[in-house]
Formats: structure tokens, C-alpha cells, sequence
């Protein structure tokens, strides 16, 4: 089966090669920005939160940054703006673990589900913080990054943007959507649990009281303004720290098509070797030593990749751990004492748990992807040449063998600290329901009233047991008869002491 060669539109439409490899000599000119359509709606996101101080020049056909540029300028203030707002956020934390006197009163919600509430958003400003930081100072591996997409597709041919465009859009909408339906909750003042929560966070960011945001004496246009603040603060954060993890997503989605590609290309080949007759008049050594050629500029990008988002991702699978065993700990502690939820309670869980664990489950399954797809590539390989084949061919062939198959494992890691897997998804969803089970265990009733409480050592009296004596030298918890009894031990004792 053969396939329309891209270099048709410059005057070479008689030829035909497999899934559209071309030699170099019937290259195309360069495509252009590949990802400027496909990332635009990610692209404007990034830029309104200054995470993208790049420019782009179509005559050159790269990205560049201009360090004297509004852009930077916006990327070096906001940069500023997160470290003040980390540190006010790590002070204010102990505020809120101390609410002033009288709070009780005006708070709608048990103080547990807006502490969780507190710990989600300061991970979002963790997050956020590390990102930008990112930005600035690795502003030029992110230059190659960028780049180095264009280049690769220039060189190699590969169609990596396959469904990323309506990808991106399904990332952004639901970013967009929840954000807005949160500032238009935090507007209105409902529902109570919400309110609560940006009440906190005016405490922790604002150094406001609480009690005066929540205190229906208060004046409402005034509180509702220092709301909007408050949540608008909140969902700056929050946006730049998913928009980050969705270009991450982005960027293994693009490793992963160009791999499938590339794949698919090996196959077409290896078919061609082990036909009685070869289709084509292309050399299919030149082939192999073509796809060895391509194989080595995606390892190059993913290793790009790996450099420029490790940062990030420890800082996310760190912090949402961290974030997964607080929500698992509030669950099984109300579970256990048999507290009902709520209404607004059990949507807001459930909200926020539904959410931690896609996005979990999204980042991790992107990055595990791509040793897949390597594993799958070196099944194909597995077939191996004819016994006929040329010797050149089985040169290039014993390099894509060994490129594919020997040395490291190709995949994202943290950093080296820990490599992104299906392996390891299993032992992070194991170790936080281990979590659950043992916080469950330990709140249950039973556990708390003795009944399944372990017998008491001797040498650590239990404290139902333990007995005192009172002022008058009587033992509490005893009655007349015992200490009548103590009584006569201790004058014969001390008889028998003047006797001797």
C-alpha cells in the first residue's frame, strides 16, 4: 500500500512513498508553525497569566524572547507577585489554624471541609510558583523546546498535531467553565460553603478578619468586593497551575503521534523487505537509516520535554499526594463517626475529589504513554530482516535495534527521582487507599471505646484501672471495707516495727 508523497505540491507528484517519507533531496520547504494552531486557545491562556513571554517570527520561522520586551517584563512582575503571595500564603496558614473568637457563630460549614479547601489553593499557589519560576529562568530550554518542534517536523516529516487541536479546546473550555462558574458563586455568596472558603483565604492572603467577612452586619457591598478580589487571586493561581499541566499533557500527546507515526513507517518498510519483489523506487536501506535518523530527534525532544517539566511535575505529584491523603483523611474521619454530609458538603467532595483524581490520572497516562509506544516499536522490530537482505540495510537495522531496545529506559521521570508509569500510577492510587483504609480503621467506634483496643501492657497501666490516693491517704475508686482493711495491714506493720 502507498501513500501520496507530501513534496507532490513541488513538482514531484509522479513519485509515491510509504506513509509520506521523503528523501532529503525532495524535502518541502520548512511547514511553518506547526503549533500554532493546535495550541493557540492553550497559547492565549498561558499568555494572559505570563507564562508565555514568547514571540514568534514567521521569516525566520522560530520563537524568540526579547528580554526588554512587555512580555518578560509581565513574566519578571508576576514572578515577584507569587513569591509575595507564597510567603503571605505560608503565614496566613497558621491564622487560619487559629480562627479568632466568635467565628463559630457566623461559619456555615464544619471547619474541616474549608480547611480542606485551604490546602487544595495552597497547592495551587505551590504549584504556580515553581511554574513561574520555571519560566524565567529556564527561558531558554523552553526556546528550544519550541523550536525543536518545528525543527523535527521540518527534518523527520512527521505528523505529530494529530487531534491535539480538539484536545487543547476540551482542556481550556473546562478550565474556562469552572473558573467562571466559581467567580459567579463567589459574586453571589453561594452557596455558604464557597463562601467560606474565600472568607479564609481573604484572612490568608488580605490579612482580612474572617469574622467581619462573615458577619451579616458587615457592609455587603464591601465584603462582595474583597470576594472578588480574594477569588480572583485564587483562580489566577489555579489557572496557571492547570494550563501548565495541560501543555505538559500537550506536549507527550505530540511525542506519542510522532512515535506512532514513526512506527508505522517501520512497519511499512520491514513489509517491504520481506516482499518477493519491492515496491517503489526508493532504496528501503535508505529507509532504515532515515527512520534511525527520525528515532533519534524524538528521544532528543523528549528528553527536552522531560528537562524543562520535571520541576513541575514533582512539585504537582508532591503536592497532590499531599492533597489526595487530606481529602481521603476528611472522608474516612466523618465516614467513621457516622456524620452525615450536607448537601453543598457532598457536591464539593465530590467535586474536588472527582477533579484531583482526573487530573491525576490525565497527567500520568499522558507520560506513560510514551515508553508504550517505544515498547510497541520494538515489537515491530522483533520480526527482523531476511536472511537476503543487504548488508547496509542490516547496519542501520542493528542500529534501530539497539537505539530502541538497549540503554536507559526512554520515558518522563521527576527529575530522576521517579519515572511516570502505569507501574507507578498503581503504587500511588495503592499507597493513598492503603491511607484511606488505615485512617478509617483508626476513627472507627469500636476502636475509640475499647471494645477492639488491645489489653494494656503491665508495665503501662491502663487508665480505667488506675487508682490514686486522695488528701486523708485513701484510695479513690476503692470502698469502706477495703480501706478498713488497708487500715489493719499498716498497724500491724507497725507493731511489728516497734517490736523490733
Amino acid at each position: 500500500m502507498s501513500y501520496l508523497n507530501p513534496a507532490a505540491s513541488i513538482g514531484h507528484s509522479s513519485k509515491r512513498f510509504p506513509f509520506g517519507w521523503v528523501p532529503n533531496q525532495l524535502k518541502a520547504d520548512p511547514p511553518g508553525n506547526i503549533l500554532h494552531k493546535p495550541l493557540t486557545p492553550l497559547r492565549l491562556t498561558l499568555e494572559l497569566c505570563a507564562m508565555f513571554p514568547f514571540k514568534y517570527n514567521r521569516q525566520k520561522g522560530a520563537y524568540y524572547l526579547e528580554t526588554c520586551s512587555i512580555k518578560f517584563f509581565y513574566s519578571g512582575f508576576m514572578a515577584l507577585w507569587l513569591t509575595v503571595l507564597a510567603v503571605c500564603n505560608a503565614i496566613g496558614i497558621f491564622r487560619v489554624a487559629n480562627p479568632p473568637a466568635g467565628y463559630e457563630k457566623y461559619i456555615h460549614t464544619n471547619r474541616e471541609t474549608q480547611l480542606l479547601g485551604v490546602a487544595i489553593i495552597s497547592s495551587c499557589v505551590a504549584n504556580a510558583f515553581v511554574e513561574i519560576l520555571n519560566v524565567v529562568m529556564v527561558k531558554d530550554g523552553f526556546l528550544e523546546l519550541l523550536n525543536g518542534w518545528n525543527q523535527m517536523s521540518k527534518t523527520t516529516g512527521l505528523r505529530t498535531t494529530q487531534g491535539l487541536r480538539k484536545a487543547v479546546m476540551v482542556y481550556v473550555s473546562l478550565l474556562w467553565a469552572f473558573s467562571g462558574t466559581m467567580f459567579i458563586m463567589t459574586l453571589l455568596g453561594k452557596p455558604d460553603i464557597v463562601n467560606d472558603i474565600v472568607s479564609a483565604f481573604a484572612d490568608v492572603f488580605l490579612q482580612v478578619n474572617e469574622v467581619w467577612m462573615l458577619h451579616p452586619d458587615s457592609n455587603w457591598l464591601a465584603t462582595a468586593a474583597v470576594r472578588a478580589l480574594v477569588c480572583a487571586m485564587i483562580l489566577q493561581v489555579y489557572i496557571m497551575y492547570k494550563a501548565t499541566m495541560f501543555a505538559f499533557v500537550s506536549c507527550c500527546k505530540i511525542i506519542r503521534n510522532g512515535l506512532r507515526e514513526w512506527r508505522r513507517r517501520l512497519r511499512s518498510v520491514l513489509n517491504d523487505f520481506w516482499k518477493p519483489e519491492p515496491e517503489g523506487d526508493v532504496d528501503s536501506s535508505l529507509q532504515l537509516c532515515s527512520l534511525a535518523r527520525d528515532h533519534h530527534h524524538l528521544v532528543i525532544m523528549i528528553r527536552k520535554v522531560e528537562l524543562i517539566f520535571s520541576p513541575s511535575l514533582q512539585c504537582y505529584y508532591g503536592s497532590t499526594l499531599v492533597t489526595l491523603c487530606v481529602q481521603m483523611y476528611l472522608l474516612a474521619y466523618r465516614m467513621a463517626q457516622g456524620e452525615e454530609y450536607t448537601a453543598d458538603e457532598a457536591i464539593w467532595h465530590s467535586v474536588l475529589i472527582l477533579q484531583t483524581v482526573l487530573m491525576f490520572f490525565l497527567v500520568s497516562l499522558s507520560a506513560s504513554g510514551i515508553p508504550e509506544e517505544i515498547d510497541a516499536s520494538a515489537d515491530v522490530l522483533r520480526r527482523g530482516l531476511p536472511y537476503d537482505a543487504p548488508d547496509r540495510a542490516k547496519y542501520h537495522f542493528s542500529e534501530l535495534m539497539s537505539a530502541v531496545t538497549a540503554g536507559p529506559p526512554v520515558a518522563i521521570s521527576g527529575g530522576k527521582f521517579f519515572i511516570i508509569s502505569r507501574p507507578f500510577i498503581i503504587t500511588v492510587v495503592g499507597a493513598v487507599v492503603s491511607y484511606f483504609v488505615i485512617i478509617l480503621q483508626l476513627n472507627l467506634p469500636s476502636a475509640s471505646r475499647g471494645g477492639g483496643a488491645p489489653a494494656s501492657s503491665p508495665c503501662t497501666p491502663d487508665a480505667t484501672s488506675m487508682q490514686s490516693f486522695n488528701g486523708s491517704g485513701v484510695l479513690n475508686g476503692t470502698d469502706e471495707s477495703s480501706n478498713a482493711t488497708i487500715d489493719e495491714d499498716l498497724t500491724f506493720t507497725e507493731t511489728q516495727t516497734l517490736l523490733v
